[in-house]
């Protein structure tokens, strides 16, 4: 009897806990608030779904991912869903230029389902870019590696990196032209699991 009350408990206990102890946990308990103004913000016109991730070269090009879609068990807002994967390109140099949407080669990658998350870049010495675009694929989450080519502004599809052990991938790092690190940010490969670990 006992055996079954302390299984009862022992979850409940860890369920409590992790509700009222995890905000401090995940950010701690912080004071301070710093007044930092950088400089005048202003709306960047283009950007329809958001921009889940910005990254930027030395000399002043930002690249964002915008168009990502969660599964609609998580997000059923029918606009959200309606979102198109991009890669979207702004000069911070131009800024008067607007965003505009790079062309993908070849094709079939955005037929085939692009859904941008975390973003990556590597500047090698020659200054060739290498963008790494972690990607909600219909068939699974993956690293897509691209060449940018800045006379067109446009990617070239370079490889897609799968891996069993890249299956909710959130972030990535690019280290090289061909190698980089990835995050999960969830352990739990089920729906229903992935929620609860929230």
């Amino acid at each position: 009897m006992a055996s079954k009350i302390l299984v009862l408990l022992v979850p409940l206990a860890a369920f409590v806990f992790q509700r009222l102890f995890q905000p401090r946990v995940r950010f701690g308990d912080h004071n301070h608030v710093y007044n930092h103004v950088p400089g005048t913000c202003r709306l960047v016109e283009g950007v329809v779904h958001g921009a889940e991730d910005i990254v930027r070269t030395r000399d002043g090009l930002a690249f964002i991912s915008t168009g990502m879609k969660p599964p609609s068990a998580f997000n059923p807002d029918p606009w959200y869903l309606q979102a198109v994967g991009k890669i979207l390109l702004f000069d911070l140099k131009k800024p008067e230029d607007g965003v505009r949407e790079l062309k993908i080669e070849p094709e079939e990658i955005l037929s085939e389902g692009l859904g941008p998350h975390g973003l990556s870049l590597y500047e090698n010495h020659a200054g060739e870019i290498r963008l790494f675009v972690v990607n909600h694929h219909k068939e699974g989450d993956r690293v897509d590696i691209f060449r940018y080519v800045r006379p067109e502004a446009k990617l070239q599809h370079v490889r897609s990196v799968r891996d069993p052990l890249l299956h909710s991938v959130n972030d990535v790092l690019a280290t090289g032209t061909d190698a980089f690190f990835a995050t999960n940010d969830h352990y739990c490969h089920a729906p229903w699991a992935m929620k609860l670990e929230r």
